[in-house]
């Protein structure tokens, strides 16, 4: 008979020690597996964060230089931008009201939305710009 076989039939189960030992590295390689796909998952949304912070930084600089006639009507309005492409559903919005009802000053929310894990996610800068003279 084969020794291979011999062993087989002599040794019929595992020890303790090899079950113990099996164990431990399966649960340890899980252990890594889930870290990776967590970490994976948290860059995801860190990259989606970053590019949000990016456009409506990016708009209320814009507003800022904007002269103060030109500035978006008091109430809600749409803006876009080539970067919401890159959020999925991305929407950006822009809210202005005059600023302690005073002509001189205006608040002004820049809001960038998106779709993230069945729920909707945002980021926004509020300001408040003055009306040079």
């Amino acid at each position: 008979m084969h020794p291979f076989k011999q062993f087989l039939l002599k040794n019929r189960g595992f020890s303790l020690i090899e079950a113990l030992i099996t164990t431990s590295l399966l649960v340890i390689i899980l252990s890594i597996m889930l870290q990776v796909f967590y970490f994976e998952r948290t860059v995801k949304i860190m990259k989606l964060n970053i590019i949000a912070s990016k456009i409506a930084l990016s708009k209320t600089e814009e507003l800022k230089k904007t002269n103060f006639s030109n500035l978006p009507p008091n109430g809600t309005s749409t803006f876009d931008d080539n970067e919401l492409l890159n959020l999925p559903q991305g929407k950006g919005t822009i809210f202005r009201e005059d600023y302690l009802s005073t002509s001189s000053l205006t608040h002004i929310i820049v809001k960038v939305e998106w779709q993230q894990n069945n729920s909707t996610s945002s980021y926004q800068i509020d300001s408040v710009i003055y009306k040079n003279q």
